[in-house]
């Protein structure tokens, strides 16, 4: 994995976007990992996106979403209006 990361970002990045289908998985993976209040959000976030047409990849707002989530006091209830409110203002 160091390798390929390595050749993302340093050697190659011109050429991200072929690895992202190779990621796949791992990006499936990392977001069954979470509960399905943090998925619901990433749902609503991801319709957000589509709505507004807001200029980020799928993927970059799950890792934002799920940082924020980690971040939260109360990671089982946390509020899904004030969740939002964050990740649009670290947009």
């Amino acid at each position: 994995m160091t390798q390929i990361y390595d050749e993302m970002s340093r050697k190659s990045p011109g050429k991200r976007q072929f690895y992202s289908v190779c990621f796949a998985e791992k990006q499936a993976e990392f977001v069954k990992s979470v509960p399905q209040n943090v998925k619901n959000l990433i749902r609503l976030v991801k319709y957000w996106k589509k709505t507004e047409d807001v200029g980020l990849k799928s993927y970059v707002l799950e890792l934002l979403i799920i940082h924020l989530w980690r971040e939260c006091e109360n990671r089982q209830f946390f509020s899904m209006e004030k969740m939002f409110t964050k990740v649009h203002e670290n947009v």
